[in-house]
């Protein structure tokens, strides 16, 4: 379990450490300057990381926690649906090509548009649920684990 624990917490310290302004700054001259060339890396190195993670997840799944039983599955079903919904429904805010880094990024006020009238952060929200509602449907030992460092890491 520990090369999922590790490779979950590296994910989310990467993807933290290149959001501080000051790696920003001192990245920034190798992308010509151009904060939409630095988002792009950005995105890659955490798509690139993130699937690593999963990769890892799926090598070394861990013991089980409980035999799975159809309400449980339909449960965990259900809440990766709504989870997948409500991710879809939080983009709604956001403006995906900026996003992505295939547009120049505006500064922009802060949103209460959308699901951020109820929510300040749906994307986290969409994400905790998926990966609390999937623990139903991959009950183990190493998805547990992952659950609880993303919960620890949005909190």
């Amino acid at each position: 379990m520990y090369p999922v624990i590790t490779s979950w917490s590296l994910f989310y310290a990467v993807h933290s450490l290149l959001l501080l302004p000051k790696v920003q700054a001192s990245l920034l001259p190798f992308f010509s300057g151009k904060p939409r060339y630095y988002r792009l890396f950005y995105n890659f190195v955490s798509l690139l990381l993130l699937s690593l993670a999963f990769l890892i997840l799926w090598r070394f799944p861990g013991e089980g926690l409980w035999t799975n039983k159809l309400w449980l599955r339909l449960l965990g079903i259900g809440g990766v649906g709504f989870g997948m919904w409500l991710g879809k429904r939080a983009f709604r805010s956001y403006n995906l090509p900026v996003f992505l880094g295939l547009r120049e990024e505006v500064q922009m006020p802060l949103s209460v548009e959308g699901m951020n009238r109820f929510i300040r952060h749906p994307l986290y929200t969409a994400s905790l649920l998926i990966f609390w509602s999937a623990l139903l449907l991959v009950p183990t030992t190493s998805f547990l684990a992952v659950c609880l460092i993303t919960s620890a890491y949005v909190a």
